[in-house]
């Protein structure tokens, strides 16, 4: 999952298993309540390793 905001408008989604981005409403609302969960913030160059790796094992 993943939280992107572009012009102050945020963006929920995850990663499908047809391996593209789809909204959800499975994030929690407010910043608090993400890290209350136990999710981490990963930046964009993390995220996409994370996701080529992903990727890369499920085409195998």
């Amino acid at each position: 999952m993943r939280r992107r905001v572009v012009r102050d408008e945020r963006h929920d989604e995850l990663f499908g298993p047809d391996l593209r981005w789809e909204p959800t409403d499975r994030l929690p609302v407010t910043e608090e309540a993400v890290k209350g969960a136990g999710l981490v913030p990963l930046d964009e160059i993390a995220a996409a390793e994370l996701i080529g790796d992903v990727v890369g094992r499920a085409s195998r």
